[in-house]
């Protein structure tokens, strides 16, 4: 797939950097303190652009469309019983390679338990690196069975669902609620309140069946890494599901692996006047790219507007009905006979 080339990538926007600051455009002629100053300028620069300040006649900041994507977390019960064909691998270090037949893993187990079924050894699940392996943390290389007559078999595991899945490492916020799309276009919409409220009804009525309603809670931290979040399902699923939802992402750097910046090419002057006026505040010289940030910021505000919002806003009409706390939206009149003063329409 061509990308467009009227985006500006990492080299441009380095080179532009490098030009303002005085530097020559030429990398290789940078030495290592001027390539540091000028991926500092850069990295300021693309944040600024992508969490904007207030604009005037706003109350708050813009939340850019290319940032909310819709997203899928798969959602799981409990996983019993699982045999490797092999045994876990140990890197020598710090973490063992489970891997397995079939589909057993989700990104959602991560930093969850997995327990070997006779051992009763417990390992913290690491990383998710597919749906047929994991890297736990810790030496599980002698996780083994006898077999009845002689020889040894990789020992079973088992993964308890508690009702908390990881979110993903980018997670910023979610944008509105859960949803479950089924084969038949019903939707189940999973709504979200408190942690204490999630917290009492499972203290109350501890069962397994299609979640009703969520909160996000982070967890803790040591500094070691970012902070993550995870979401906190009731009642806890007693499937494999898949929500559907929009999410806040925080986006990675800009770097030579990762050249494209979010957003789109019609953004593209925006984001490099906002990494020059952020070097327009570093020399201390005003040089006129902040006024022209800010100009540009503006109209981009207004085009990612226009560009996302619908020709109307739908019908005054509510489609959806509850059962036992749940809501589903259906269309009322499939399959119906519509008629006007009993004659059919």
């Amino acid at each position: 797939m061509s990308e467009p080339n009227l985006i500006n990538v990492y080299n441009d926007l380095r080179g532009d950097i490098a030009y303002e600051l005085g530097y020559t455009r030429t990398e290789s002629k940078w030495n290592a303190e001027r390539n540091a100053h000028i991926t500092r300028m850069l990295k300021q620069g693309y944040s600024r652009f992508l969490f904007p300040e207030v604009l005037p006649g706003d109350t708050v900041p813009h939340k850019w469309s290319f940032l909310e994507p819709q997203a899928e977390l798969v959602v799981w019960g409990d996983v019993t019983e699982v045999r490797p064909p092999s045994l876990p691998v140990y890197d020598g270090s710090a973490l063992s390679t489970i891997t397995v037949s079939s589909t057993t893993f989700y990104p959602s187990m991560t930093d969850r338990t997995l327990t070997f079924d006779t051992s009763g050894n417990s390992y913290v699940i690491d990383s998710y690196v597919s749906g047929t392996q994991v890297k736990v943390v810790g030496d599980a290389s002698g996780e083994e069975v006898f077999i009845p007559g002689g020889g040894t078999q990789p020992d079973s595991f088992s993964i308890t669902a508690t009702g908390d899945y990881a979110l993903p490492d980018d997670y910023g916020g979610i944008t509105g609620d859960f949803h479950i799309i089924d084969q038949q276009n019903v939707y189940i919409r999973v709504r979200r309140i408190g942690i204490g409220q999630i917290q009492n009804l499972r203290a109350n009525q501890v069962y397994s069946s299609t979640p009703t309603h969520f909160a996000v809670i982070p967890r803790s931290m040591t500094g070691a890494e970012g902070q993550r979040q995870d979401v906190m399902l009731y009642p806890t699923p007693d499937a494999t599901i898949t929500l559907t939802y929009r999410y806040s992402i925080l986006p990675d750097a800009v770097t030579s692996s990762l050249p494209y910046p979010r957003g789109i090419e019609v953004h593209a002057q925006t984001l490099r006047a906002a990494c020059l006026a952020e070097v327009e505040m570093d020399k201390g010289m005003s040089t006129g790219y902040e006024q022209k940030y800010l100009n540009l910021l503006q109209a981009s505000v207004q085009r990612d507007r226009r560009d996302h919002m619908p020709d109307n806003l739908g019908e005054n009409l509510d489609r959806s009905t509850t059962y036992g706390g749940t809501e589903f939206y259906f269309d009322r009149t499939l399959g119906a006979s519509i008629t006007r003063n009993g004659v059919p329409i």
